[in-house]
């Protein structure tokens, strides 16, 4: 009997977290460019014409389909510390949201396939959760996505193909996770039509494929506190980097190619392993460049 009744009392509390409301702020635009606060708690957040931001403010384990009904396009849809574990996919569907979606401090550990897809968002912030693999096609047809924030997290993998159809997005920060090594093709995903940043700092990262940054021109690299004992050729021959930051790894020598970039403006080298010979270079190379003595601004 007691076994039943803690079931009976589970499953009724199942289904009163399914019915709970969610308590979020609406904040509107007015016609004289002031903004218009207001508190909802209602089965499914809504939007209104004029909407600025949502914000969501009770904590909601998982946000399902039908949790969001956003139709007037609305700038900014905000749920940082809410306790969110799961993200269903198909929740962000038909809902139009037209800058930035943030879910920051959160619990998210997957980024299941179909999460983000087919939206106008040129900004998503996933930092700060506990999130291990990013699956494929997890982030996709995003045509005005053009930055993604996924540092201090626990990545190990994410799919070459974790992110498809975003010709946009030129800013790129996973800083701050598990990576262990930077894969063929992996940043294929960059635009094309500009140079990229690139952030993978504070990683376990060992290796480095010769092919890993092919396709895209990189002007901002962060390799800083990794495990590198080396940097293939071809990262420099086939990017104009102008900020590149190798600080804290393991690296004895640098590739000829590292030396035939003319654009370098700022280089952060210190807490290597550079030999003696192959120092005197690196300080003959980068006495004119605004060689870093100190780490890099990423801290975890």
């Amino acid at each position: 009997m007691k076994i039943l009744m803690f079931v009976l009392f589970a499953q009724l509390s199942k289904c009163e977290d399914l019915s709970a409301k969610i308590d979020y702020e609406l904040v509107e635009t007015l016609f004289n460019y002031e903004y218009e606060r207001s508190n909802h708690s209602e089965d499914v957040v809504t939007s209104k014409k004029n909407a600025f931001s949502i914000t969501v403010l009770s904590d909601v384990p998982v946000l399902r389909q039908g949790m969001l009904d956003i139709g007037p396009d609305t700038y900014y849809f905000w749920m940082d510390g809410r306790k969110l574990e799961e993200l269903e996919p198909g929740v962000f569907d038909n809902q139009n949201i037209t800058e930035e979606i943030r879910l920051e401090r959160n619990e998210l550990t997957v980024i299941k396939t179909g999460t983000f897809k087919n939206l106008k968002i040129k900004k998503l912030d996933l930092a700060y959760n506990k999130i291990t693999h990013v699956e494929e096609k997890a982030i996709s047809d995003l045509p005005n996505l053009w930055e993604v924030h996924l540092s201090r997290n626990k990545i190990v993998q994410f799919h070459d193909n974790s992110f498809v159809n975003t010709p946009s997005m030129w800013a790129f920060d996973m800083s701050c996770n598990k990576l262990e090594k930077l894969g063929k093709g992996w940043f294929r995903f960059m635009t094309k039509n500009k140079t990229v940043i690139i952030g993978v700092a504070h990683n376990e990262i060992r290796e480095i494929d010769s092919g890993a940054f092919e396709g895209i021109n990189v002007w901002n690299l962060a390799l800083d506190h990794n495990k590198l004992e080396q940097i293939p050729e071809q990262v420099f021959t086939k990017n104009n980097i102008q900020l590149l930051y190798i600080e804290d790894n393991q690296l004895e020598s640098l590739p000829e190619g590292f030396f035939g970039q003319k654009n370098l403006t700022e280089i952060g080298i210190r807490n290597n392993r550079w030999g003696s010979d192959f120092q005197r270079k690196l300080e003959g190379f980068t006495k004119e460049i605004r060689a870093r003595t100190s780490s890099n601004s990423v801290s975890c």
